[in-house]
């Protein structure tokens, strides 16, 4: 199995996701929360999401994408065949088409589209980048509707834009 060392040589990463630390002698313990996690670099480390070390070890990145995808859309297996840098728009795009992601359900109606109950009004908004744009309040859900379109037209051209770069 291939490996990588890290941090001054504290530390050896390996292919399969898992970590060793030559300082105490043994593999390192990973927070699984969203994303598995593991502190380098001694007492003032921050954590660090183990997918990215992986990635950098091991897989080359000539377009210099910023983002690492889980292929499988499993967060918590970082083997090597499982990672592909991609731009944030291929993230996107990865996680409701190969993964099935389903738009929120409740209030969203899709499209950006929330009903406010209390002023009997259709808010219109996207989100691009985790950036709110509001696009203002309709009475009429069908003109709403439109609005929101257009508004997710130009967010599709955006991300288009950014995968040509």
């Amino acid at each position: 199995m291939k490996s990588c060392s890290i941090c001054n040589d504290e530390y050896t990463v390996y292919e399969d996701g898992s970590i060793f630390s030559h300082k105490v002698n043994r593999k390192l313990a990973c927070s699984k929360g969203n994303y598995v996690t593991v502190r380098v670099g001694g007492t003032s480390a921050q954590s660090t999401y183990l997918h990215r070390i992986v990635a950098e070890c091991f897989i080359p990145n000539p377009e210099n994408k910023p983002c690492v995808n889980h292929k499988n859309g499993d967060k918590h297996d970082n083997r090597v065949e499982n990672l592909e840098w991609v731009t944030y728009s291929e993230n996107h795009k990865h996680a409701y088409s190969a993964l099935g992601r389903k738009t929120p359900s409740g209030r969203y109606l899709g499209g950006g589209i929330c009903y406010d109950k209390s002023k009997k009004t259709y808010m219109v908004y996207t989100d691009f980048y985790s950036k709110r744009k509001y696009y203002g309040r309709y009475k009429e859900k069908e003109l709403a509707e439109l609005v929101a379109k257009e508004a997710r037209d130009k967010v599709e051209l955006l991300m288009e834009l950014e995968d040509d770069y």
